[in-house]
């Protein structure tokens, strides 16, 4: 499952004069060419990209241990293909720049979950803080392509969570205990009630 991006890092990677567009991007966005900082930039950019395949590995081991993979595989589904894809909203031909976009996803989808997971536990799926690195890759794409991709990982996680939600509330027929069992994203039956408790004004106590 992961192979396929490494290969597709590597093949973008070998296209010719693969950084040319990011170099002129980021001379932009630093109002100089030659900026000197911007062989420090296109390193972290290249280790961040690196990091999607490994990212993305560690989010699935970890949501099968916290019984939430069902939950995700479809969005897994989804931003892998937008990583594979080449014609996106900045298509791989631009090279290193045209992975820019796959990286803000991966690195989105990750905060998204993390936050869900961790209103429902107290803590994130993966201890790992994805923000520098979206703030970093924001400022370079531009609010077009960050807005685009932010609106469907929202609407993506949102529909997982209530997935997760109405699962749990038709397995709670008389047969499973209201407290102790698994809630949605990993949390306890208390923690469920009273989180939906607290989004209607009501107390269950």
């Amino acid at each position: 499952m992961f192979d396929p991006l490494r290969n597709h890092i590597g093949a973008v990677r070998q296209t010719p004069d693969a950084g040319a567009a990011l170099r002129q991007r980021l001379g932009e966005v630093l109002g100089d060419p030659e900026h000197p900082q911007i062989p420090a930039v296109e390193q972290a950019l290249d280790t961040a990209i690196d990091a999607i395949p490994v990212i993305l590995e560690n989010m699935s081991a970890a949501a099968q241990q916290a019984g939430i993979a069902h939950l995700i595989a479809p969005l897994f589904q989804q931003v892998t293909h937008y990583f594979l894809s080449g014609d996106d909203l900045i298509p791989d031909h631009a090279g290193t720049l045209g992975l820019l976009d796959d990286a803000y996803l991966v690195h989105a989808f990750l905060a998204q979950v993390n936050m869900a997971y961790q209103a429902n536990t107290g803590r994130p799926l993966l201890a790992f803080d994805p923000s520098p690195t979206l703030q970093v890759l924001g400022g370079i794409v531009g609010p077009g392509v960050t807005g685009h991709l932010d609106q469907a990982v929202v609407a993506g996680v949102g529909q997982a969570v209530q997935q997760s939600v109405f699962e749990q509330l038709t397995q709670w027929n008389g047969t499973l205990s209201p407290t102790g069992g698994p809630g949605a994203w990993g949390g306890s039956w208390e923690d469920e009630m009273a989180r939906i408790g607290a989004e209607c004004g009501i107390s269950f106590n």
